[in-house]
């Protein structure tokens, strides 16, 4: 091609010679389009296995997917993708969808109204079926109304003069019919003449009264009735009578559902004594606020598989009693049955609404229970005395296994009247499990203490507690020593949980870490949950100009008890969030060199163990004149650097490196320190010299550097002259030559977590062979093969976690990590017999793990299989 345009150039063409050779290419490009077209004909007429189908099968499939839900568009042109798309597979395909009118008789209200013109013609006489997923177009319905005769299924939302065509002229196929109403002012009756509907099986209404006579629907499976989703403007005294809807279900013999939300009116008086036989019901679901319409399901006779009752207003007991027992007696024997009991007395969202919620099941183990659908589900509220939600727990029918209760309450203090629970959970005799959100609501249910002798007390059964999502077992834990007297003091009846093993209040106590409330009462109940709660309570303390001085006059207090809970020193801007309880006492930003000395003469006598300096808020407290001393003495903040084991300096700017080396050299007993940026600005030659008594290079056991100007630094733990024990080292940024000299400083047989972030010159760290935790950063493709290499020479029986940190950023694409990794070797390695204990294998990915752990846990099947395989995100 190009060889002819340099031809046809060469002598200089003029523009009508041009515009000749453009026709000219214009129709060799139609010529080429056209074989193409051909090709891909004979192709999938003549080679593809689709095209060979028998036009009967073929048929069939076409005909499934034109009836099947199509996929939700607001668009118009894709209203009919899914079947517009299949008629272009093949000629044989288009040939048989076009001789097939079944599959053109699905209408779409929402499409446009020439693509349902055509629809309508090409369906010829078959069953139509009329759906819109929103508001249709009047020319479409009306056009579909025309063919009321053909319709078997209508899904729609409707106008009243649709609706009057619907029930008053005849539809002798329908077999469905859900119908939406538009308006929400009004609230339309839904009356039908005694023979519109005889094939209906399926029923629909939202926002309609039903009022028509059931003997016409001799066939109908299911009947649904529910108000619309818009705001209620009209009184529910317009709504079927519910002694008269019930008495013509009669004649409905082959009804397996019934829903009935908010559908009838008010019941005046009692439940009727009225018999309604429904032999084929399996599902009745009836919500409404008035307590009585959930009765009428006493009044019918069926298989009951499954029962849901809701009340979503408030009864007083009087007029609720009568009603929960008359729904227990029509209750059919359920074998092997378990069931849970809840009491909620203070609404924490909208979804959980205060009241009794009863539950039972079925057919499998109490593990199982809140994955599986209940056989019988009851929700009441009451008006606050809780007499209601008590008829309701207590008036349930035994079950084959123990119920289990599930209790939230809305108490702050224990001076709340909690005789009306008190008088319930003392009737639930056989109830042995307690299942609560909130430690104070296990502490109310303990608190029980009857006032005569022989009456029971809350939960005189209660064998197990969970707390939250972690189980407690207190088997028999809760009786009381043979010793005790009934005494009406709340405490009395404590003192039985103040013998609980220190394992389980640790876990009380972690899941209990963000309620402070809570926390504060437990630390109430004795001395040894007192100590456990501090850990927690005072586990930041963050202070500010506003609290400083009454945190000052609380420590200074001879009778202030939780000066020893204060362990580490945290001067950080954001929040530093510590990972164990009681080690930081957070300073904010907001403080001056003229408040902290107030502040130091208390915190002096104070164990401080744990300190972070970040130069991002405390960068003024490393001036020259603090540093020069060569110790924390001139520091505003005096402390007692003996008890001092670990320190952090984050984002520190120094001068020189004689200020870090004093630093260290005042703290004899450092075991950790962690650099994280932190850089001096003229890294020169030592200043300092480490003296002959540095007993700091002994006690060093961690060493974090993530930091590029540290070397001198390093350099000076060099000329201590002796091998360094840590037991965990991360060098972060530091240069490989660096790292080098370091690893031939530490002792190879203490190192047992390793980092490393430059595995192409991770050579270094060849003699560590004792290593039980090892992370690798790969930054760049090239990484990838020593990085395998590395875990391959550093392998051994003693290593256990395995974690490769992949910084993304550095590749031009995420797939080209998946691609340079060498996936087959890396599972060879892993293969070896020095790795057979290795419990956890973990990618870090700096993108979202929806990205890579598809191609993760391909690549990887076999330990994704074995539970060993793991994602995070850096």
């Amino acid at each position: 091609m190009a060889t002819s345009s340099e031809s046809f150039f060469s002598h200089s063409p003029n523009i009508e010679e041009i515009d000749t050779k453009i026709e000219s290419l214009k129709h060799q490009i139609t010529l080429i389009q056209g074989g193409i077209r051909f090709l891909e004909e004979y192709k999938n007429t003549r080679l593809l296995t689709v095209a060979k189908l028998p036009p009967e099968v073929l048929s069939t499939i076409l005909e499934s997917l034109a009836l099947s839900t199509p996929p939700r568009s607001t668009y118009r042109q894709q209203a009919y993708s899914h079947i517009f798309l299949a008629t272009q597979v093949c000629r044989l395909w288009r040939q048989v969808a076009l001789s097939s009118p079944r599959i053109w008789g699905c209408i779409n209200g929402f499409a446009s109204h020439r693509i349902v013109e055509l629809f309508l013609e090409r369906a010829r006489s078959a069953p139509l079926y009329l759906w819109s997923p929103g508001y249709p177009d009047e020319k479409n319905v009306l056009a579909v109304l025309n063919h009321l005769e053909r319709l078997k299924k209508i899904i729609l939302k409707a106008q009243p003069n649709w609706v009057k065509r619907i029930v008053s002229e005849p539809t002798p196929q329908l077999e469905i019919l859900s119908l939406e109403t538009t308006s929400f002012a009004t609230i339309d009756p839904f009356v039908f003449c005694a023979d519109a509907f005889p094939l209906l099986q399926h029923l629909s209404l939202t926002g309609y009264v039903f009022k028509g006579n059931m003997t016409s629907l001799k066939n109908l499976r299911s009947l649904l009735i529910k108000p619309s989703d818009g705001p209620r403007q009209y009184s529910k005294l317009n709504h079927a009578d519910p002694v008269n809807f019930f008495a013509t279900l009669n004649d409905l013999p082959f009804l397996s559902s019934l829903t009935l939300i908010d559908a009838l009116a008010p019941l005046n008086g009692s439940i009727p004594p009225l018999s309604v036989i429904l032999p084929s019901l399996t599902h009745l679901l009836i919500q409404d606020d008035d307590i009585s319409n959930l009765g009428m399901m006493s009044c019918i006779t069926a298989p009951f598989i499954e029962v849901k009752l809701s009340h979503t207003g408030q009864a007083n007991g009087e007029t609720a009693s009568p009603v929960i027992a008359a729904i227990y007696s029509n209750l059919p024997d359920i074998p092997r049955s378990h069931s849970k009991l809840t009491l909620r007395t203070k609404a924490v969202s909208w979804s959980d609404r205060p009241g009794a919620h009863v539950q039972i099941w079925t057919g499998c183990a109490v593990e199982e229970q809140e994955t599986d659908i209940p056989l019988f589900d009851l929700k009441v509220s009451g008006t606050g005395d809780l007499e209601t939600e008590g008829w309701a727990l207590t008036l349930c029918p035994s079950t084959t296994l123990p119920p289990i209760l599930h209790f939230h309450s809305g108490v702050e203090s224990f001076n709340d009247d909690s005789l009306a629970t008190y008088r319930i959970f003392r009737q639930l005799k056989d109830v042995t499990q307690l299942h609560s959100d909130r430690l104070i609501d296990i502490i109310l249910v303990l608190c029980d203490t009857p006032l005569e002798r022989n009456e029971a007390r809350s939960l005189p059964s209660l064998q197990k507690i969970v707390l939250g999502s972690g189980i407690i077992k207190f088997l028999a834990l809760f009786k009381p020593p043979p010793s005790t007297r009934y005494l009406p003091n709340p405490l009395n009846s404590l003192s039985s949980i103040s013998y609980v093993p220190y394992e389980i209040r640790d876990n009380i106590v972690a899941h209990l870490q963000d309620d402070r409330l809570a926390l504060a009462r437990l630390s109430l109940v004795s001395s040894a949950w007192l100590q456990l709660s501090r850990w927690y309570l005072f586990e930041v303390i963050k202070v500010n100009q506003a609290n400083a001085l009454r945190l000052e006059e609380l420590l200074a207090s001879p009778y202030c008890t939780i000066r020893p809970y204060i362990a580490g020193l945290d001067l950080n801007n954001p929040p530093f969030v510590p990972k164990s309880p009681g080690t930081i006492l957070e300073l904010e930003s907001v403080f001056t060199p003229q408040s902290l000395p107030r502040l130091a003469a208390v915190l002096a006598s104070s164990q401080i163990r744990t300190v972070c300096l970040d130069g991002r808020s405390s960068l003024w407290i490393m001036s020259n004149s603090a540093i020069a001393a060569q110790s924390f003495d001139n520091l505003p903040i005096p402390l007692n650097v003996s008890s001092v084991t670990s320190l952090t300096l984050r984002s520190m700017q120094f001068s020189c490196i004689s200020e870090v080396t004093a630093i260290l050299q005042g703290i004899p007993n450092l075991r950790s320190l962690s650099l994280d940026n932190t850089y001096w600005c003229r890294p020169g030659p030592f200043e300092v010299l480490p003296p002959p008594s540095l007993a700091l290079v002994d006690k060093l056991r961690v060493l974090r550097v993530r930091s590029m100007s540290v070397e001198n630094l390093v350099e000076w733990l060099l000329l201590a002259g002796r091998p360094l024990g840590l037991v965990e080292m991360d060098m972060g940024l530091v240069e490989a030559a660096t790292c080098e000299r370091l690893c031939r400083t530490i002792d190879p047989e203490m190192l047992r977590t390793l980092s490393v972030h430059n595995s192409a010159d991770a050579y270094a760290v060849e003699k560590f062979r004792n290593l039980r935790d090892i992370d690798i950063s790969i930054h760049a493709a090239d990484e990838c093969k020593p990085a395998i290499s590395l875990l391959k020479r550093l392998g051994s029986f003693h290593m256990r976690t395995v974690k490769f940190a992949v910084h993304t950023r550095f590749f031009s694409s995420p797939q080209e990590f998946f691609q340079c990794f060498d996936w087959k070797e890396f599972i060879a390695v892993l293969g070896a017999e020095k790795f057979r204990w290795l419990d956890s294998i973990e990618f870090a990915f700096d993108i979202e793990h929806s990205q890579a752990e598809t191609r993760l846990t391909e690549k990887l099947s076999e330990l994704h299989e074995q539970g060993k395989l793991y994602m995070s995100q850096l």
